[in-house]
């Protein structure tokens, strides 16, 4: 997954639409020369018909706006490897972000992709130098970037650094942040060089139980606490209580197709939908309405999360007790994360 801003998009004076696909096209040429099998993935499309156009580079966007919604982005694509360069928005003169606040939001973001893809692999980059003349922006990226490689450092042994920066000069871009067609090819080809070169590997996930077609199991999400259909009626949204008699924290299992599953409460025999955002046992028949449609993202040791079709997760995210559930955006705190047992 190419992440990013305009940048990952392909923008700049000579190429404002993107339509060369800005670093995308000379990555996809390189590694495809090399004789790898590759998939570029994404919500967005760009570039020219001859690659790969998937990717999810947002013209303009900052790191919090990325941040906000990269969780959706994540869970409908499953990258495999996460290519993210992102801050050139934050840098500019007027955006009143500090370098300080840059590194924190920087930090926040990569924490949130790890969470939701813990077993993927992220190549963080630094960004791209300022073009000739933008000197007090080229002081802003250099001290940026600085703090870029310090956030990589700490994440952990499955997030890399990658010295974009490093691979052009201050001729290659075409205004005061995106570079020239000869910018982007370099850039390609300096992301080309950090994957073949790369030590890092996509974990593989600990399926220590499968979810099986027409199984029990009872689901305690962050806070301790088992989701449950308790109080019964169809209106009444699922929420996270302490177990009791009667079996409404027991789900049945059903699987859809696709590597989708349903929800059966045990307890009123309605099966889970979302209903703006909230989560309900309210449906009386499967009938293959989407909102009753969930992905099983299996995160290891018994832990999952719950993605809706529309991407969003199903989080216990306020976290106290009988607090309704919601499909949300995921979030740092762990809310999104469900603990399972069989029953």
């Amino acid at each position: 997954m190419p992440l990013g801003d305009s940048i990952t998009f392909g923008q700049g004076l000579d190429n404002p639409s993107g339509p060369y696909g800005g670093y995308r096209t000379e990555l996809w040429n390189v590694l495809a020369q090399s004789g790898a099998t590759v998939d570029f993935v994404g919500g967005e499309s760009a570039g020219p018909s001859t690659i790969d156009r998937d990717h999810e580079g947002h013209p303009g966007w900052t790191i919090d706006m990325v941040s906000a919604q990269v969780g959706r982005w994540l869970y409908s694509a499953d990258p495999h490897t996460i290519l993210l360069q992102i801050g050139a928005n934050d840098v500019r003169p007027g955006t009143f972000v500090s370098i300080a606040e840059m590194e924190s939001d920087l930090s926040s973001l990569v924490d949130r992709i790890r969470a939701v893809k813990p077993n993927a692999r992220l190549l963080l980059a630094s960004t791209t130098p300022a073009g000739i003349g933008y000197d007090v922006v080229e002081q802003r990226i250099e001290q940026y970037n600085a703090r870029v490689k310090v956030v990589a450092q700490s994440k952990g042994p499955n997030v890399q650094f990658v010295d974009i920066f490093g691979a052009l000069n201050r001729t290659d871009i075409s205004d005061d942040l995106h570079p020239s067609l000869s910018g982007y090819t370099k850039m390609g080809q300096a992301w080309a060089f950090a994957l073949r070169t790369s030590s890092l590997q996509p974990l593989q996930p600990v399926h220590s139980v499968q979810p099986v077609d027409g199984v029990l199991i009872a689901m305690k999400g962050n806070n301790g606490k088992y989701v449950s259909a308790w109080q019964g009626p169809a209106d009444t949204p699922l929420q996270t209580t302490s177990p009791h008699a009667g079996g409404w924290e027991h789900f049945r299992l059903v699987n859809v197709g696709n590597g989708y599953w349903a929800l059966k409460s045990v307890g009123n025999g309605l099966y889970v939908n979302v209903v703006d955002g909230v989560l309900f046992a309210n449906s009386a028949t499967y009938q293959g309405v989407p909102s009753t449609m969930f992905r099983w993202v299996d995160l290891g040791n018994q832990q999952f999360a719950l993605a809706s079709t529309n991407g969003y997760v199903v989080s216990a995210r306020i976290g106290t007790t009988n607090a309704p559930l919601h499909a949300v955006a995921p979030h740092v705190g762990g809310w999104e994360t469900l603990t399972w047992s069989l029953v």
